[in-house]
């Protein structure tokens, strides 16, 4: 069951992935506020690198086909391993119940 929890957090968070770059930042800003504070410099040392990336992304649609590809690999690989998992919690209760 442990692992079942973050496979699914896993997911959702790459399914947000293919929203739109508003509701990504959003969400980004909002689990931000949930996690412990970090010490990271990377908004000081680059505080524009989100908006570089949407250019890059823009002007090389194939670089954004790949990157999407990716994703869906991604999340087919959790979502096989969530239900593998499933399988196991289920077999394990039906033989608990059995024995």
């Amino acid at each position: 069951m442990l692992l079942l929890i973050p496979l699914v957090l896993i997911e959702v968070y790459l399914c947000t992935v293919f929203l739109p770059v508003d509701w990504q930042r959003t969400l980004d800003n909002q689990i931000a506020r949930i996690l412990p504070e970090s010490h990271d410099s990377t908004a000081i040392t680059h505080p524009n690198i989100n908006q570089e990336i949407e250019q890059v992304l823009s002007k090389h649609i194939w670089l954004k086909i790949a990157l999407d590809v990716v994703a869906i690999v991604l999340l087919v690989a959790n979502t096989l391993a969530i239900r593998m998992v499933w399988r196991l919690l289920r077999g394990g209760r039906i033989a608990a119940e059995i024995g």
